[in-house]
């Protein structure tokens, strides 16, 4: 009774985050980020924390979270950053599905237009190789977010873009191309954008070498893509 009595007020609390940035930022300001990363963490700080028991009180949770990260202004970056590993941490998580699309969620608002030593921080606790794995998660509610943080992560340095190519990401994005969504093909294209818009000469000659420009030209002067994709 105890945990379905919390998981209502943790919802609440999520729709209260969501409904508007000024009821955001009074919860941010109230202490409750805290409080919600405490679901996920272990009495010693070191052991990663998977939920199975109470479901919706931990999806709720993370709901929260994804709620108190997004919204422009964007929220203060140092209020979420000594807690981005236990992000990672349930970006592990393959039995909640629910859960793990808004880990990746709350990590695509997080990176979305952070400046350059904000995206470093969310490289340095390591979510790289598991946000690319994510691309080819078979539901579209795990991996459009994760496409989404790709995406803003390759908005960073030369570095931020080799560390991404280094962990499988171009085969990745070449099957988003295929992708019968035109979301999911824009958000690849915008990705690709970045790489070979402000890229070095060896990561534009990796796009050239896993074969995407192919496939670039064929959405340019096919009938079916969008204006948007065609750009």
């Amino acid at each position: 009774k105890e945990q379905e009595i919390c998981a209502e007020a943790v919802l609440h609390l999520s729709d209260i985050a969501g409904h508007s940035v000024e009821h955001r930022d009074y919860l941010l300001q109230a202490g409750v980020l805290p409080r919600l990363f405490d679901f996920f963490r272990r009495p010693s700080g070191h052991t990663p924390f998977y939920p199975t028991k109470h479901e919706a009180m931990y999806n709720n949770a993370m709901s929260a979270i994804s709620n108190l990260s997004r919204g422009n202004p964007r929220p203060p970056f140092d209020m979420f950053k000594a807690d981005l590993i236990l992000l990672v941490q349930q970006a592990y998580n393959i039995k909640n599905e629910d859960l793990l699309s808004e880990t990746c969620w709350s990590l695509s608002y997080l990176s979305d237009g952070a400046p350059e030593h904000e995206l470093q921080a969310i490289i340095d606790v390591g979510i790289s190789r598991r946000i690319v794995e994510l691309l080819m998660h078979p539901k579209a509610y795990v991996h459009t977010p994760a496409l989404r943080t790709v995406s803003n992560l390759l908005m960073g340095s030369d570095l931020h873009k080799q560390i991404l190519i280094n962990v499988n990401l171009l085969p990745c994005l070449l099957v988003k191309l295929s992708q019968p969504k035109a979301a999911l093909i824009r958000d690849a294209c915008k990705s690709i954008h970045s790489i070979v818009s402000a890229g070095n000469v060896a990561q534009i000659q990796a796009v050239m070498d896993a074969n995407i420009v192919p496939v670039l030209v064929t959405l340019q002067t096919e009938a079916g893509p969008t204006m948007d994709i065609r750009k």
